[in-house]
């Protein structure tokens, strides 16, 4: 357990569950891909077709990149806090229902 007070970097720190994975994939140096933003749209097609459950996400995987996210999972992550878990998780819903609106968005979920 971190204290709520003590900054932490989920870089640094596992903090998931059992029902998480991470899946790193190395591409090999002939595999021609134009577009690497239409490559994660195809697995992201594929995946929802196979296995409807399941949600995926694309993470940095280079070092630099990390660092530079300062351990944030995607290139925009908002946090939504407050005093009560419901209140604080109704408008957490009330805002990814906006957000999945906006078209170049993706995996937009709460975490």
């Amino acid at each position: 357990m971190t204290l709520s007070s003590y900054g932490t970097s989920a870089l640094y720190m596992f903090n998931t569950g059992p029902h998480e994975a991470d899946l790193q994939v190395n591409l090999s140096e002939d595999y021609e891909v134009k577009s690497l933003d239409a490559l994660k749209d195809q697995i992201r097609q594929a995946v929802a077709r196979q296995m409807p459950d399941v949600q995926i996400s694309f993470e940095p995987i280079e070092l630099t990149d990390k660092i530079m996210s300062q351990g944030a999972q995607t290139p925009i992550e908002v946090i939504v806090g407050g005093k009560e878990l419901t209140e604080g998780q109704a408008y957490a819903e009330k805002l990814l229902t906006r957000l999945r609106r906006i078209p170049y968005l993706r995996d937009v979920r709460i975490n």
